[in-house]
Parts: structure tokens; sequence; C-alpha cells
């Protein structure tokens, strides 16, 4: 075989190449050792799939070209494959990872996507794979992340866990200058994928009183808190004990991730306010609640987050937190005259920046109007008569179920003789 392959005929290239690489190996044995040892020990005693040394497989090229005048196919391959692979290694030592997002399965693994950062490089960077344990860093294209992540789909059931690691120390230690806005990037990242999929919010547990049955169990699980708490309302059970259990913040990483501290009873006023139906909107920025036929009033615990502390109607009455002025009020024009607007069934309609408002009051049944621009927050409400409903038609033109709507309340008007004054009890 080997005679064959001497007497074929070159082409006119290949001779030219052929007396090239032997002008290029006789350079090599004169001034380099490591090329002279391995024409020696290892040339025509290793097959090429041996050799997984780039620079020894470019060694058995230019003395496959200047024996024969053409290379073996697998060697060229083999070539490039260490190439390729070199140039992924050489990327990955550029880049730092950030962190990752991990998707599980009732607990078993599915897949993970890699987030990394590099200012050499300009920039996030994200690897979705990688070969032979070396990531493969392309550069970040937040639309396909989300595209990605949206099309994650279940094998069984309607839950895929979400899970995600932030390296903050390896971060602020390499990046110690910029290392604010590379995480606060990384939490920009994390809120978007995590609403890309709806079965991520399945995978979360909704705070229950079963919490404290298993605290053991469940530390480490993630919990969606049924109103915000101070800006959050996804929280990671890190800590659980008989005294307390801490939380920190799921989605929000940056600087650090928010720690808070609940006593089992603060756990189980959370359970029971979420059961709390909001009634009415009440002057003094006060809430009318009713749960089981309880009464309680709400008060905006943190105006800016929205978190409500509600207590019962009677501790309201005797609380000295709240004023003399608010308790009249209360027991006036709420029980006694049950002056308010009910929430159930309020109707918004909206037209460019104008916003308008309909609600039933409690004991009249009588439908009720308000307007104001988007931003503002007082409100006027009065009794629907004929100038206002025409004057509802006119500022909101284009509303296609205005029609249905006007019917309904003019309904409502005839039935408000026969109908029966609401109860309320405290």
């Amino acid at each position: 075989m080997e005679q064959a392959e001497e007497k074929k005929e070159l082409t006119l290239v290949q001779k030219l190449r052929k007396i090239y690489a032997q002008l290029k190996v006789f350079k090599s044995k004169m001034v380099n050792e490591d090329f002279r040892q391995f024409r020696t020990l290892e040339y025509g005693k290793v097959e090429p799939e041996e050799v997984t040394d780039i620079q020894r497989l470019k060694y058995l090229r230019n003395l496959n070209l200047a024996e024969k005048g053409y290379i073996n196919t697998d060697v060229a391959k083999l070539i490039d494959y260490y190439q390729k692979r070199e140039e992924l290694i050489k990327l990955d030592i550029e880049i730092l990872p950030v962190g990752h997002i991990k998707f599980k399965e009732e607990g078993i693994f599915k897949s993970m996507i890699h987030l990394g950062f590099s200012e050499k490089l300009n920039g996030y960077k994200v690897a979705y794979n990688g070969h032979d344990n070396i990531l493969i860093w392309k550069p970040l294209d937040e639309s396909k992340l989300t595209r990605i992540i949206s099309q994650l789909h279940p094998k069984k059931g309607n839950t895929i866990q979400f899970e995600h690691s932030f390296f903050h120390n390896d971060i602020k230690k390499t990046f110690p200058k910029n290392w604010e806005s590379v995480a606060k990037k990384y939490n920009e990242i994390i809120h978007k994928s995590f609403k890309s999929n709806k079965y991520f919010e399945n995978g979360i547990i909704k705070l229950n009183l079963d919490i404290l049955k298993n605290l053991s169990e469940n530390e480490g699980q993630t919990f969606l808190f049924p109103l915000p708490y101070r800006g959050h309302q996804i929280f990671k059970l890190t800590e659980a004990n008989d005294q307390y259990l801490v939380f920190q913040s799921f989605l929000e990483t940056t600087p650090t991730p928010n720690t808070f501290y609940f006593s089992h009873d603060d756990i189980k006023k959370i359970c029971l306010d979420a059961k709390i139906q909001t009634m009415a909107k009440l002057k003094h920025s006060l809430l009318l609640g009713v749960e089981n036929g309880q009464l309680f009033i709400g008060t905006k615990h943190d105006k800016a987050n929205q978190s409500i502390v509600w207590n019962t109607f009677k501790d309201t009455l005797v609380n000295p937190e709240f004023s003399s002025i608010i308790k009249h009020y209360l027991a006036k024009e709420v029980i006694s005259k049950k002056n308010f607007l009910i929430e159930d069934g309020a109707i918004e309609l909206k037209h460019e920046k104008l916003i308008g408002h309909l609600k039933k009051h409690f004991k009249t049944n009588q439908w009720h109007y308000a307007d104001c621009m988007e931003g503002e927050k007082n409100l006027n409400f009065k009794p629907i008569g004929n100038n206002i409903e025409n004057y509802i038609k006119k500022a909101f033109p284009s509303n296609t179920n205005l029609d249905r709507i006007m019917g309904m309340i003019n309904k409502d008007a005839i039935k408000n003789s026969e109908k029966k004054i609401n109860e309320i009890k405290i």
C-alpha cells in the first residue's frame, strides 16, 4: 500500500506543497528540539486520533505533506477541532462567570444558562451549553435569552422551578469599580427571565401556615407572599427555627439580597391578612375589609409598597393610635349611615389620559361616578343622573362597552326602591 501511495501521480499544486513542506521540515529539524523528538519517537508510530495536542498534530501534518504531498483527512479534521477548542479556552479565560440560572422539574435538574462578564470583551456574555467542560460564550442577546427561556415546557404538570445564583464576592473582587452596575444588569436579566415563562410562578409555593409545621423541610424553598412586603413578594427561606424565620428577596440580589426576619406570629398574621377581602376604600386612607363576616380596618403601613396592616373593627375603635376623628367617622359614617362606596363590581373607564371610576354606594345601591387625569389621586364621587350619564358618554366615546354598562346602571336604578338596606355587623 505504501509503495502504491509513493507511485501516485501528484498534481502540480500537491508537488509545490510537498516542496514547501520539505523546506519547513528541514528548518524545524534544525531549530526545534520538540519537533525532532516527535519525528523520532512518534511519527509513524501513533494514529492521528491518539494525538491530542494541536502543535503535534501540525508536526504530523507537515511530515505527511513533506513525504506524500497530501495529508490524512483525519489529521485536517483534528487540527480544525483543536483550533476551535483552543479558541473556546482563550475566550473562557477572558470571561468571569457572574452567575447562572437553573431550571428544575419536580426537583430534578432540567437545564442551566450561564451568565458572564468581561471588561475586555465589552460587557455581558451568555453560555447556553458547553463542550468538553468548556463553556461556549456568546454576546448576550436579551431577546434571544428570554425567547429561549419562554419555550421551556414541563414534561408533565404545569410547573418549572426557577433558581439563580449571583457570584457576588467574585464580581466585587474582580470589578471593584463597576461591580454594582454589573450586579444591577444581572437583576434586570433575572427579572425578565422569570417573567418570560408562566410555569416559573407555578413552581413557587404560596405562603400558608403549613410552613410552620415543617420548618427544616421548607428551608431553601421559594415562597410567594400574598401581598408585597417592602417592595418584594417572592422570598427564599434561608433559615427557620422555633423563634423566627429568615427570608431573602428572591429576584433582587443587588448589592446583596435583602434579608427579613419574621416571628411565627408574623407569619400567622400575614396569612390571615391575605384572606381579608377589601370591601371599600374609606376616607383618611383607610380600607374596609371583611373575612368570614368579620369587619377589619386596613391602614397602609408602607405607602410606597402598598403594604397593609389590618385590625378588627372593634380593636380599631379602642386603639389609641387612631384619632378620635377617625373613630367618629367609622362609627357614624360607616356603621350608622353606611355611607361608603364598595369595590366589588367597580368599573374603570379610560380615554387617553382621562380615567373614570364607577362604584356602587353601599346603602343606596346607587351608582356613583368620579374621574381624574392619569397620575392624580383625588376623586370626588357623585350619584349618576342624566347630566352625568351624558357627560360619561361624551368623555369616553371609544369605549365599546359603554352602552351595556350604562344600561346595567339604569336597571339598578329601577330596583333601588325595592332594595333592602344592607346590614353591617361589627
